[in-house]
């Protein structure tokens, strides 16, 4: 029985599963190839524009910016917009010190945590990166070493504001770096109780989210009390309402702020924390639910 298996294998079948398995080997190598020819060679440096590598005057208004802007640091223009946004909402705000509200960037700004290759921190420190050596003199971050059981890693922090996840496009370039990645904020446990979000809404207007909450943790793990929004066009600002959703039906506005707070705090925590059940009374856009 064995045997006429194994003689049925080095039929057709297997002559068909052997070519599958070449043509997924060859393509694997093809895109190996591919994604090794995109990083950098050790004699390239890094180049950028002046950076100010300082904190502007007001955190909450730079920290918005940052995000909004995509930059690696907060867009001035940007900022100086979202800092008269924030006054215009503390005189019209139909509730106490929303200043006191705590922007949640999707991740901790100014710093980075490096993956190493196999001998990658004796290659930086050496002097044989000139892309990283470049980078440590544009940026000056502060470099702590550190010998895991997986490998060998680094937290980098840098001085002012700046953008992780631009960092982390900019690092990975390194060919030392086997991966950079900026650390989530979403375990920032205390900053959850008094929470301010803000997103794009089309391509000018601003979405401003206040969550006043009781619990310790994010959308979907606290209670939400209250929920306050305010919309910012290029000219005027206007306050969309409350919404109690303990005790209160879904606002018209409920999809505007599920799309905000989707690039936050994700679909899933959105979902469970505006109560869109499949027997809630809203009908979510397509883009939502895909």
């Amino acid at each position: 029985m064995v045997r006429e298996f194994a003689g049925q294998m080095r039929g057709p079948l297997y002559r068909t599963l052997h070519r599958s398995m070449c043509a997924l080997l060859i393509g694997l190598g093809s895109l190996m190839a591919a994604c090794s020819e995109e990083r950098p060679t050790q004699s390239e440096k890094w180049t950028s524009p002046p950076l100010r590598l300082k904190p502007l005057p007001n955190e909450q208004a730079e920290l918005v910016a940052l995000w909004l802007g995509g930059e690696i640091e907060a867009p001035l223009p940007l900022y100086e917009r979202v800092l008269s946004n924030l006054e215009h909402i503390g005189a019209i705000a139909p509730f106490p010190q929303p200043d006191s509200f705590a922007f949640m960037s999707p991740r901790i700004p100014s710093t980075l945590i490096l993956d190493l290759y196999e001998g990658g921190r004796d290659s930086l420190i050496s002097g044989a990166s000139p892309i990283w050596d470049s980078l440590l003199a544009i940026f000056n971050p502060t470099i702590q070493w550190f010998y895991q059981e997986w490998g060998e890693t680094a937290t980098l922090t840098f001085p002012g504001r700046l953008n992780s996840e631009v960092l982390e496009t900019v690092f990975n370039q390194v060919p030392e770096v086997e991966y950079a990645v900026a650390s989530s904020s979403l375990w920032q446990v205390g900053k959850w109780r008094r929470s301010l979000y803000a997103a794009w809404i089309g391509r000018e207007s601003v979405l401003y989210t206040f969550h006043s909450g009781t619990g310790p943790g994010p959308i979907g793990y606290e209670t939400v009390d209250t929920v306050y929004c305010f919309l910012s066009t290029e000219d005027q600002m206007e306050y969309w309402g409350r919404w109690i959703p303990s005790r209160e039906p879904l606002p018209e506005w409920a999809p505007d702020l599920c799309t905000s707070l989707r690039r936050f705090v994700g679909l899933r925590w959105c979902i469970e924390g505006l109560s869109l059940t499949p027997g809630a009374n809203l009908r979510l856009p397509a883009e939502l639910v895909e």
